[in-house]
């Protein structure tokens, strides 16, 4: 019995000798930190330029944040214009990288690289001749003036959209994301610089920051 006794005493002051380690070399280190990771969704409204004229968007994205120093995810943008005029949509892949990490503010670097869909007014005479619409033949935009001299032309691309970022932390799920960047349009049949532009964004961001 005596010895059973002596047995649990020294299971008992082991286990406190552990905890009393443990937390002797938490105090030595006080710069060691549990990795914060988790998944981040954000809607995202973009002030931006198509053809010369402002252009806004709304989308968002969402990913998963590891380290709270790389983000991966996806997004997607509208022209918030609405349907009969120049349209635009756009959405991708999404990597996001942080070079420090900060509680309440960071700096940050973001690149979307995917696909889309635009729909822009084209005067005729830009077609390559000749060009037929509705059974009509049309030569250097010489057309029957019972045509319009510009038409809708509807394009798919690729889309490249590198941004620079700024974050500001409120709580440990929400931040505000601001940012500028610009929009670079490939693959379009021409009218490229048409769909591609600069680029500023207003985001807010929910996940686990800290």
């Amino acid at each position: 019995m005596k010895k059973t006794l002596l047995f649990a005493a020294a299971l008992a002051l082991s286990g406190m000798t552990a905890r009393a380690s443990a937390q002797s070399t938490d105090a030595e280190n006080p710069h060691l930190e549990r990795i914060q990771s988790g998944f981040v969704v954000a809607p995202d409204f973009k002030f931006s330029e198509m053809d010369g004229e402002p252009a806004n968007l709304l989308g968002g994205y969402a990913g998963w944040l590891t380290d709270r120093k790389l983000f991966i995810g996806a997004g997607a943008y509208w022209l918030t214009s609405g349907s009969g005029g120049p349209e635009l949509s756009y959405g991708g892949a999404l990597v996001e990288w942080f070079p420090q990490r900060n509680e309440k503010f960071n700096l940050s670097f973001r690149g979307l690289v995917g696909a889309g869909t635009g729909t822009l007014g084209v005067d005729i005479g830009e077609f390559p001749e000749p060009t037929t619409f509705g059974g009509h033949r049309g030569r250097g935009g010489r057309f029957p003036h019972q045509f319009p001299s510009t038409v809708l032309v509807h394009e798919g691309f690729f889309v490249a959209e590198p941004q620079a970022n700024a974050s500001f932390t409120f709580t440990n799920w929400l931040r505000l994301g601001v940012g500028a960047g610009y929009r670079l349009i490939a693959g379009a049949s021409g009218l490229e610089s048409r769909f591609r532009g600069p680029t500023a964004s207003v985001s807010l961001q929910f996940g686990k920051f800290y």
